[in-house]
């Protein structure tokens, strides 16, 4: 394939560079944006269709709304003197746990932040499953209604990120990162007529800005995560987290939660891959050579099997 020609990330085309379109970061050739993508009537970015925001009739991106009507309600508090409850200003991103928090309908939550992980921190905004939290109705004074916070619920569900062109589960998102420049490394799946996907984790910095290769195999890098935690991590955890480990479906949402609580960083190199984890309280590093995971390639478009 010619230097200055890729291919579409939808659909797989073959088109000079200069002739697509970079949105976030994945490469669409013309008809790909206009089938997938809208522009935002406010900074004139192009946004994926399922992340726009309709409001009074205009696009607009996420980012554009947070900053035009939640800066807004944070500076009316602000100038009228209050305070969020750990007495700092408010600003645009206060709004979150707020607008989702059920104890205005006058239900007592609690027990439901996620307990500490190896490193004795803890995630405030990872939550138990369902069964695990303890709700009160009526153990407090209501000071909405029901249907007012449902209401609020929809609306802040309908401007949420959805997930794109991809029903795949990537378990190691957030945790693997381009051991060059830094930046997070992205599920991406690549498509080609009559050919079954192929899933990567990917850089999300341009080639021309990094020396990385591009992305490293999904299901052989997650395979080798999953047998190296269950081999040096599970041995030392409790006997509940062991039995769960073994016993749930690797593509549930809960295995990748769990999984998640033992690992640190996973750092991607050109020649090596290097794991973080927490081992019995500690973190401690595996290397790995690149070549022992599978690289995406362009025979891999050709062959069908």
């Amino acid at each position: 394939m010619e230097e200055n020609v890729r291919v579409c990330d939808i659909c797989g085309r073959e088109i000079k560079e200069e002739e697509g379109t970079w949105v976030d970061d994945q490469f669409l050739c013309h008809e790909c944006v206009d089938e997938h993508c809208t522009t935002c009537e406010h900074c004139s970015e192009t946004i994926w269709v399922n992340d726009s925001v309709q409001d009074d009739n205009i696009t607009l991106c996420q980012t554009c709304y947070d900053d035009h009507y939640h800066q807004q309600i944070a500076d009316a508090l602000n100038a009228d003197g209050f305070l969020t409850k750990i007495g700092k200003p408010f600003t645009r991103n206060s709004f979150t746990e707020i607008l989702r928090n059920e104890k205005y309908t006058g239900v007592y939550v609690f027990n439901r932040s996620e307990a500490k992980g190896y490193d004795n921190k803890r995630n405030s905004h990872r939550n138990k499953p369902p069964e695990e939290i303890i709700r009160i109705e009526g153990g407090i004074p209501a000071i909405i209604s029901r249907e007012t916070w449902e209401a609020a619920q929809e609306k802040r569900i309908s401007h949420m990120h959805h997930a794109r062109h991809c029903n795949c589960v990537y378990m190691l998102s957030r945790l693997v990162v381009c051991g060059v420049c830094g930046k997070m490394m992205h599920g991406t799946i690549r498509l080609r007529n009559n050919l079954p996907p192929y899933h990567t984790y990917t850089c999300g910095t341009k080639k021309a800005d990094c020396d990385n290769p591009k992305a490293i195999e999904k299901n052989s890098l997650e395979q080798y995560i999953v047998a190296l935690v269950e081999k040096k991590c599970i041995t030392y955890a409790e006997p509940s987290l062991q039995a769960s480990f073994l016993s749930l479906g690797r593509d549930s949402l809960e295995f990748r939660t769990l999984l998640q609580r033992f690992i640190n960083r996973i750092e991607v190199f050109p020649e090596k891959v290097i794991v973080k984890l927490y081992v019995n309280g500690k973190v401690k590093s595996f290397r790995r050579e690149r070549r022992a995971f599978k690289t995406p390639s362009q025979r891999c478009f050709k062959d069908k099997s």
